[in-house]
């Protein structure tokens, strides 16, 4: 009975090894600040020779989980009132699991900004999407923000950025 166990804890590790081996393949991982957050190098698309656009992923911290939590309880509450002006997607669990953002970064200036959020459960459901809502001026995805530099983002641009210079050379 021991060895079926042990056996069993193998299989068990060699597939969580092998699952994570080929999800890291897709996503490279760049900050673990606020969670987990990797960018896939497969969607990097120049939109101009100074600019480009790139997919990111965060899992974020349990704090920010928590956080989402709260946001999401205050905006039940609003939608009860007849007080929440967006439109809401209707899904059984609205658990924050993940989110991808795709950025337009400019590799000139340092400068970028975020040009679809998108939220999902555990079953990889859409729990919010930024094309949910309409853009107004003052909405905060369309404004432009600075890498630091000495931070894991500076690091993130820059990488994203040369490889880009490295494509185009070919």
């Amino acid at each position: 009975m021991k060895i079926n166990n042990v056996q069993g804890i193998i299989c068990l590790v060699i597939f969580l090894i092998f699952a994570n081996y080929a999800w890291a393949s897709e996503w490279i991982f760049y900050s673990d600040l606020g969670g987990r957050s990797f960018y896939d190098k497969d969607s990097i698309k120049s939109i101009s020779t100074k600019t480009l656009t790139v997919w990111t992923k965060l899992l974020p911290a349990q704090t920010n989980i928590d956080m989402y939590r709260e946001m999401r309880d205050d905006t039940k509450k609003l939608i009860k009132e007849g007080k929440y002006p967006f439109k809401r997607r209707q899904v059984d669990d609205d658990e924050l699991s993940y989110q991808k953002v795709l950025m337009e970064i400019n590799c000139n200036s340092g400068s970028y900004k975020y040009l679809k959020f998108i939220q999902y459960n555990k079953s990889d459901e859409i729990i919010y999407s930024s094309d949910d809502n309409n853009k107004e001026k003052n909405d905060p995805m369309n404004e432009v923000r600075y890498f630091n530099p000495e931070t894991p983002g500076y690091k993130f641009y820059s990488e994203v950025c040369n490889y880009k210079i490295k494509v185009n050379k070919k």
